[in-house]
Order: C-alpha cells, then sequence, then structure tokens
C-alpha cells in the first residue's frame, strides 16, 4: 500500500511548487552572461543552479543588510576597463 497523495493531480502539484519558489529577471552585461553560461557549462549545471548556489554562497557570508553593498561605490551594470576582467572567478580559464 502506497502512501496517499498530498495533491489531487499533478498539475495541482505543480501549481504547489511554482506557489513555494519566486522568480527574478535580472539584466547582465553580455560577457557577464556569457560567463555564466560557459561556468555553468563547465560543471554541467543549468545557469539558474549556478546562480541560485552563488546567492546562496553571498548570503551566508555577508551581512548585506548591516554591511552594505560595498565599502566603497563601485560602477554598477558596466564592463571592466579594458585589460581587466570581470576578477578571479573570471580568470580561472
Amino acid at each position: 500500500m502506497g502512501r496517499p497523495r498530498i495533491y489531487a493531480s499533478d498539475a495541482e502539484r505543480a501549481a504547489a511548487a511554482r506557489a513555494r519558489n519566486a522568480t527574478a529577471e535580472i539584466r547582465l552585461p553580455a560577457d557577464m552572461m556569457a560567463w555564466l553560461t560557459d561556468t555553468a557549462a563547465a560543471l554541467d549545471v543549468p545557469r539558474t543552479e549556478l546562480i541560485y548556489s552563488m546567492l546562496k554562497l553571498a548570503r551566508t557570508n555577508r551581512n548585506w543588510a548591516r554591511d552594505g553593498i560595498t565599502g566603497r561605490p563601485l560602477p554598477r551594470a558596466e564592463a571592466p576597463a579594458a585589460g581587466q576582467s570581470w576578477g578571479i572567478l573570471k580568470d580561472t580559464e
């Protein structure tokens, strides 16, 4: 004897899963998106899973409400200057 169903149908189960998770749209520079795509492919995970993992790491390693975004203002949504990279994560090639 199997366990009783929690949801009456598969559609109801899928709707409940969607209700538990929120979605967010972000706009990124093309080269940053390309880096995310390449990194996700190298790890053999979906890009969304990589972004989720990165956000979880950032959330556990910093108190954003207390510390703010950064200690100094940084340019936002712009590619690095010529000869520079996005940082250590970009330089893993």
